[in-house]
């Protein structure tokens, strides 16, 4: 068990430090290509892949985290996908602009943990 604690927080670090520097504005900007693409608009593909590979990295760190280490924190329902969750985060970001200048990783946690708190 504790090896298993060990890499996961290897992994959470590993996570941390991709999304290191990078704000809630960088994630706005390339979630909102995302949903354009989403949506059959033109788009930056790069801006969309970084939003979705971003976005699903969370969600496979959330469950992770919840299945290796029982944390229930965020409880996403079975059918949920990354476009559903991209919406989320979007939605977050728009209704919070004092906090686009915080890192992108925090914002997508309380995100979807306010979306999908475990009961």
């Amino acid at each position: 068990m504790k090896y298993l604690q060990v890499v996961l927080s290897l992994c959470l670090l590993v996570a941390a430090l991709a999304s290191y520097g990078q704000t809630g504005d960088n994630l706005q900007k390339n979630c909102r290509a995302a949903l354009a693409l989403s949506n059959g608009q033109a788009a930056n593909l790069y801006d969309a892949g970084v939003c979705t590979g971003t976005v699903k990295g969370a969600m496979d760190m959330a469950a992770s985290y919840k299945n290796s280490a029982g944390a229930n924190v965020i409880c996403f329902p079975e059918s949920i996908t990354t476009g559903q969750n991209i919406k989320i985060v979007m939605e977050y970001l728009d209704n919070h602009p004092q906090e686009l200048q915080k890192r992108q990783g925090p914002l997508i946690y309380v995100a979807l943990k306010d979306a999908f708190p475990c009961r």
